[in-house]
């Protein structure tokens, strides 16, 4: 028998806190976010002309330890918000495409405040959050 979300979140609420390696829950979201991603290809092939996939991480308000993943699928190119990846897809040349990356809000701060700090692997994500800074980033 499956349980919901909330009562998951719930019990685990209920235990002390377990070391998250976070290597391992990035991988783990990277899966997902690739399957996804086949899956939304595969069910909008109809489509003519490149779309774009917003991808979304949102925390849950009544589940505090619960983040949810969110693909929107838009025509038009958004803006970019914090908690957002960028990713497009053309059907007529079957080329998938990554455009910028924003962590949370308290994440930019950090980057931006620390940047000389960040490693190699954070130089990337910090040029995607100065522009967003800047509003230049598109």
């Amino acid at each position: 028998m499956s349980q919901s979300v909330g009562k998951a979140s719930y019990d685990l609420l209920q235990k002390p806190p377990e070391k998250i390696n976070v290597i391992d829950m990035q991988r783990e979201m990277q899966k997902s976010v690739l399957k996804e991603l086949d899956d939304i290809i595969e069910k909008h092939q109809s489509y003519e002309k490149k779309y774009y996939i917003v991808y979304m991480l949102q925390r849950e308000r009544t589940i505090p330890n619960a983040i949810r993943q969110r693909f929107i699928i838009r025509k038009t190119r958004p803006r970019p918000d914090y908690d957002c990846s960028l990713f497009s897809y053309d059907n007529q040349t079957c080329q998938l495409a990554f455009h910028w990356s924003i962590p949370d809000e308290g994440t930019c701060e950090y980057f931006l405040s620390n940047k000389e700090k960040l490693s190699a692997d954070q130089k990337l994500l910090l040029t995607y959050v100065v522009k967003f800074s800047e509003g230049t980033l598109v």
